[in-house]
């Protein structure tokens, strides 16, 4: 036989409990774990940027069997940058969308947002050098997206 009660808030049996608090280990990365130490959005870039020249200088274009994409990774670097979109927009842009300006910048229009908008970014000519290093190295100029994987498939 199952007897089913109600709890009232008084009677509640973990009302008392409380969970152990834990040390978290220290954060593993390229970002000084110190509190004294912040970073501006600016240097940030230039600490990621330094990172992606690094691997560019490494990579032999000679080795068909490397799937390592430093250009790529560059050319993310600067587009989240400057126009300041979400991975995910990034993702999902396709070639058919950028519109180059006069002024040496890039239009990006119809790019899905959250909660189904739709907005357009402009891509300043600062890290339009490092895209057309991608597109001329790496991806090509055909349609489809943008950034894609060692594959060919639409990153994410």
């Amino acid at each position: 036989m199952i007897l089913h009660e109600v709890i009232r808030p008084l009677d509640n049996p973990i009302k008392d409990a409380r969970l152990r608090s834990q040390e978290l280990p220290a954060p593993q990365g390229i970002i000084p774990s110190r509190d004294d130490v912040h970073l501006s959005s600016k240097d940030m870039y230039s600490l990621l940027m330094n990172a992606a020249q690094s691997l560019i200088d490494e990579k032999d274009p000679t080795d068909k069997k490397n799937r390592k994409m430093p250009y790529r990774d560059a050319a993310v670097i600067a587009l989240l940058y400057y126009t300041r979109l979400r991975a995910d927009e990034v993702c999902s842009i396709e070639m058919s969308q950028m519109t180059r300006t006069s002024r040496g910048g890039i239009w990006i229009r119809n790019i899905q947002c959250k909660g189904r908008k739709v907005r357009k970014a402009y891509f300043k000519e600062a890290g339009v050098t490092i895209y057309n290093n991608y597109i001329k190295t790496e991806r090509g100029e055909g349609d489809g997206f943008v950034f894609k994987s060692w594959r060919g498939k639409r990153l994410n």
